[in-house]
């Protein structure tokens, strides 16, 4: 399902224009910031989309993943623990944790990249992606409506 939505992602407008208002000095970066923004809005906006608190939301998820361990693919396995401990659902609400998620996705890229700096491109464009976040969402709340059988 996740990449399903990653590919609609890539070819929705709202996403599209997101990427468009980033620097174009990101180059191929600036998809990696959209998710990583478009995550922290959803945190800082949970409670519009669900009665559900985030924080019960997050200790289910991570119950899941302690409870299956031994289904999650490789990648998943090595981050749940830190996911954990770190409250990653949670803690993306705040933007010193964006900064973070940013610095270590930078340095996990093979090319050269400014995605180090992607927080000052978030904070200079933060009401416009919001807005933009907000009817990506409606979109792909239908597109995966659409997919359940």
């Amino acid at each position: 399902m996740h990449r399903k939505i990653d590919r609609f992602a890539e070819t929705n407008p709202h996403f599209q224009r997101s990427k468009r208002r980033l620097d174009p000095a990101l180059r191929h970066c600036r998809g990696i910031l959209v998710d990583v923004a478009y995550d922290h809005f959803l945190a800082v906006h949970w409670a519009d989309f669900t009665d559900s608190p985030l924080k019960q939301f997050a200790a289910n998820i991570y119950r899941l993943l302690e409870e299956h361990h031994s289904l999650l693919p490789p990648a998943l396995l090595q981050a749940a623990p830190r996911m954990i401990a770190a409250d990653w659902l949670v803690s993306a609400r705040h933007l010193d944790t964006v900064d973070k998620v940013l610095q270590r996705l930078a340095g996990r890229l093979s090319r050269s990249n400014n995605l180090g700096s992607g927080l000052i491109e978030l904070e200079r464009h933060y009401p416009q992606l919001e807005a933009d976040f907000r009817q990506f969402l409606h979109d792909a709340c239908g597109y995966t409506k659409a997919l359940k059988p």
